[in-house]
């Protein structure tokens, strides 16, 4: 779910009373680098250099995206990494916010 909007009428009744799953490191980051109104552009290009791929737009918000990365050994650690960024722009392509969320696949 991550950042994304409900999908179903069912969904927010799922959600409600989780806290998001943030990684307040990344999530600090990313807001200091790329602040509400900062140009979307900049954001993609730092984002691709860091090897993210881009997922297509939220089906239910076009103005919501998200950028992905996977890890699979060569890190600190053994086990799988997964970053997922998601940001909301405006029409002229700013950026609206960012949130952050890393996971890690193992026992």
């Amino acid at each position: 779910m991550g950042g994304l909007p409900p999908e179903t009428p069912e969904e927010p009744h799922v959600r409600e009373g989780e806290p998001l799953a943030l990684s307040p490191e990344l999530d600090q980051r990313l807001a200091q680098a790329f602040p509400p109104r900062s140009n979307e552009k900049q954001l993609l290009k730092t984002l691709g250099e860091q090897g993210f791929k881009f997922l297509p737009p939220c089906r239910g918000d076009n103005s919501i995206r998200e950028a992905e990365f996977n890890q699979h050994g060569g890190g600190v650690i053994w086990f799988p990494l997964t970053a997922n960024v998601f940001r909301k722009v405006d029409e002229a392509d700013n950026v609206v916010w960012t949130k952050g969320f890393v996971r890690y696949m193992g026992l």
